[in-house]
C-alpha cells in the first residue's frame, strides 16, 4: 500500500513498481511521476516547504527537487533503505534501514557526510522521526520498543516498553509538547 503524505495541496505516493508520483488533492490527477529508482520505494517525505522530496529506494536515498524535477543528492547507505526523515530546519536527515543492527543515522543534507549513528535496538527499526524543534529524536523497532534520543550527545534519553510486537509508526504532536513516549506514561497512570 502507497505512503501517503499530503502538503500544501499535494499527495505524495510510492509503491513497489518503483516510482514516486505527486497528486493534486484538488483534481486528483498526477502531477509529476520520478522514475529510475532502484528498487522498490520505501518511502518519500516533501521537506517543510515542499520544494524537495527524499526518497529511499532500495539501497539508495535520494533527494529530488520538485521545482527541477531532477536529482540532487544520492546518499550511500548500508543495508536496505527502509525509511528517512527530514529534520525541521532541512538541514539533515534520519535514516534507518532493514538491517538487524538497529541503528538509525543522521546525514548532513549540505555536505552528504554521516553525522552520527544511534545504536540500541535489538532488532531493524521501523520508523524515525526529529522532534519539531530538532533537538531530539524518536525511534521504534521490531523489537518493540520506542527509544528517544538526544541529537547532539547521542544518548538515549528514554526507553519504552510496552508493545507486545513490532512498532510500525511514532511521531510528536505538533508542539514537541506530547510524544509516544509522554502517551505511554499517561497510559500507565490509567493501567494500560
Amino acid at each position: 500500500m502507497p505512503l501517503l503524505i499530503a502538503l500544501m495541496g499535494k499527495i505524495l505516493t510510492c509503491a513497489n513498481d518503483a516510482t514516486v508520483k505527486e497528486w493534486s488533492t484538488e483534481t486528483g490527477a498526477c502531477i509529476s511521476i520520478i522514475k529510475s529508482l532502484s528498487g522498490w520505494v520505501a518511502s518519500a517525505c516533501y521537506n517543510s516547504n515542499g520544494e524537495k522530496i527524499l526518497i529511499c529506494a532500495g539501497w539508495d536515498l535520494v533527494e529530488w527537487s520538485t521545482i527541477t524535477g531532477k536529482r540532487l543528492n544520492l546518499f550511500p547507505h548500508i543495508g536496505s533503505m527502509r525509511g528517512a526523515s527530514y529534520s525541521p530546519d532541512g538541514d539533515k536527515v534520519l535514516t534507518f534501514s532493514m538491517a538487524l543492527d538497529g541503528n538509525i543515522q543522521e546525514w548532513s543534507i549540505i555536505t552528504g557526510k554521516r553525522l552520527s549513528v544511534f545504536q540500541g535496538h535489538e532488532r531493524w527499526v521501523t520508523c524515525a522521526k526529529y522532534s519539531p524543534n530538532g533537538k531530539k529524536a524518536l525511534s521504534a523497532s521490531e523489537d518493540g520498543t520506542i527509544k528517544e534520543w538526544i541529537l547532539e550527545t547521542g544518548d538515549c534519553l528514554h526507553t519504552i516498553v510496552g508493545h507486545t510486537s513490532c512498532i510500525k509508526s511514532i511521531c510528536y504532536s505538533p508542539d514537541g509538547k506530547k510524544s509516544a513516549l509522554h502517551l505511554k506514561m499517561e497510559l500507565s497512570k490509567s493501567g494500560c
